[in-house]
């Protein structure tokens, strides 16, 4: 029983020490800048919203996937 008492006792200062230094030193994350935001493009076949590193470009138009740039591409032939 004393030594769960322990056990208690010593997790209850370590979480107010932790509690306590929290202001004081810097986070982790503190250090770190912000994504920075992409244009979003709209596939030409489906119009899904997406971001211009995940797109697909082709014939000036950008495209979620291969699956819908072959699709467009048929879709459009003259």
């Amino acid at each position: 029983m004393k030594f769960v008492l322990v056990l208690i006792a010593l997790y209850v200062l370590y979480w107010l020490l932790r509690r306590s230094l929290r202001g004081i030193l810097p986070s982790r994350e503190a250090g770190r800048a912000p994504p920075e935001p992409q244009t979003m493009l709209v596939c030409a076949h489906c119009g899904v919203h997406l971001p211009s590193g995940e797109a697909l470009i082709g014939d000036g138009m950008a495209f979620c996937d291969e699956a819908h740039q072959r699709a467009y591409a048929q879709q459009h032939r003259a």
